[in-house]
């Protein structure tokens, strides 16, 4: 399920930004609970930073165990039990992923409740030309009236 706000736009290499959603977007189908329900989020959380979240309704990872999930070769087990070598894939996906991200400088997460499941996160500056035009004729607006202010 997508719920995207419109004309939300990223400044990014997009190959790069296109395997972090992918491992994303997988990883919750993998790990999606008997619904097998993934929503996709893409929305502001402030009006200049914009969110996308990819969520699933599966077991959910121990908060002992999701320190690890940025590590190489490690995955959580599917019964959520401790954290192991992968046996599925490389295990290197959300390495490559916080690679990703951090090269962006990009502030990334994922919450989990065991359970309930897990939500997997980056955000990014919106860098829609509408917007930006709209938020420099404001601040240069706000420039102007500081300066009349001091005079």
């Amino acid at each position: 399920m997508l719920n995207a706000e419109p004309d939300i736009f990223i400044n990014a290499d997009i190959t790069k930004i296109d395997q972090v959603v992918y491992n994303f977007i997988n990883n919750a189908l993998t790990y999606t609970g008997d619904d097998k329900t993934v929503r996709v989020n893409l929305y502001h959380k402030t009006p200049t930073t914009a969110r996308l979240e990819v969520c699933d309704s599966g077991i959910g990872i121990d908060p002992e165990n999701l320190k690890y999930i940025w590590d190489r070769y490690y995955r959580v087990k599917k019964n959520g039990e401790t954290h192991q070598r992968a046996k599925k894939g490389s295990g290197l996906g959300l390495s490559i992923v916080k690679g990703v991200l951090e090269m962006h400088r990009l502030n990334f997460g994922a919450d989990s409740t065991v359970g309930v499941g897990s939500t997997f996160w980056f955000e990014f500056e919106d860098c829609n030309p509408d917007r930006v035009q709209v938020d420099e004729k404001k601040q240069k607006k706000q420039k102007n009236k500081n300066n009349a202010e001091q005079q």
